[in-house]
């Protein structure tokens, strides 16, 4: 199947899409291939997990972007309030456990809310009292996605623990 090119020669989100699908989604390290209706069931199990009912992707441009994380691409994605954002991290995230997950939020009650609802999420603010705790759910592996605010990354000593 030919990949078709728009006008501008960039390549339609169909056929992009497609070409994931085809490949396959890339998780752990040993990069293990999932095709769509095993990734369709860890999105299942995911959803379980949170107490989320995930059945399918919201959108093209939602699952697109969830196969270019895991594929280890830069994804930048400016989507409206509902449309499934967060989404993008936490499946490769559940899907990758061995990988700690950085997400920046310039929303303090995002962070927290999404510390509450991740089992395997922790936050960490300027608020945050026990940042000691916070590094050991980290090592440990009890917890692999860090949400921080954007402050947090302005802050020599967080970067320095980060390393």
């Amino acid at each position: 199947m030919g990949t078709r090119r728009r006008m501008n020669g960039s390549v339609s989100l169909t056929a992009e899409l497609e070409r994931y699908r085809t490949r396959g989604a890339r998780v752990g390290a040993a990069e293990e291939r999932l095709a769509r209706p095993d990734l369709l069931k860890n999105l299942r199990r995911l959803g379980k997990r949170i107490r989320a009912n995930f059945q399918d992707f919201k959108s093209p441009e939602q699952e697109l972007a969830v196969y270019k994380v895991l594929e280890g691409e830069d994804v930048l994605c400016v989507m409206p309030t509902g449309s499934g954002k967060s989404l993008i991290y936490q499946l490769p995230a559940f899907l990758n456990p061995e990988y700690v997950t950085l997400v920046v939020s310039p929303l303090k009650a995002l962070i927290k809310q999404h510390d509450d609802i991740l089992p395997f999420g922790i936050g960490l603010t300027s608020d945050t009292e026990n940042r000691e705790q916070v590094w050991q759910s980290l090592v440990k592996g009890t917890d692999h996605v860090l949400l921080i605010s954007p402050e947090m990354l302005a802050n020599d000593r967080f970067r320095r623990d980060l390393k």
